[in-house]
């Protein structure tokens, strides 16, 4: 009985000096760390109800007519940039054939000769651009198909003075 007693007692004093601090530290724990795993839940579901309603069935068709119709404006652009190349191949044709005339016939010819090359070089600036805006709208299709959100999350441009436009 007094081994009882005495284990007793024993198992009363480590109650009293460890576990019991030990139990309340754990408590003092996991209060916040519950408080703050309650927010988290809360601010993930408000999230994912404005994510189901970005991605509704109407959106996603959205989505893809968007996408339909970036890619053929895509497509018509790189046509247009086929033509005015092909266009381009043409009057450099033609101005090699004209350099004979334009030697052999004086002030007329001359100023016709150089109002033609001011017309080559708008038609090679133009050319230019439109390949520029062809690959810019090939990288527009590319992002929106990897990420249709980003339409939603862009920032507007910013001029040289640092200004939205």
């Amino acid at each position: 009985m007094e081994s009882v007693a005495t284990l007793a007692t024993d198992l009363g004093k480590i109650t009293e000096t460890s576990l019991k601090p030990m139990l309340a530290q754990i408590n003092k724990d996991i209060t916040p760390a519950m408080t703050d795993l309650r927010s988290m839940l809360e601010r993930t579901n408000r999230m994912v109800v404005r994510v189901e309603a970005l991605f509704n069935e109407e959106n996603v068709k959205h989505w893809g007519r968007l996408l339909q119709n970036a890619d053929g404006a895509s497509a018509n652009a790189l046509k247009l940039s086929a033509s005015l190349a092909s266009l381009h191949a043409e009057m450099d044709a033609l101005v090699k054939d004209s350099r004979g005339l334009v030697s052999n016939t004086g002030v007329v010819v001359t100023s016709t000769g150089v109002d033609l090359k001011e017309s080559l070089r708008r038609v090679d600036a133009t050319l230019y651009q439109l390949e520029a805006a062809g690959r810019n709208i090939n990288e527009f299709s590319r992002t929106i198909r990897e990420n249709p959100a980003a339409l939603i999350n862009s920032r507007p441009p910013t001029d040289a003075a640092g200004a939205p436009q």
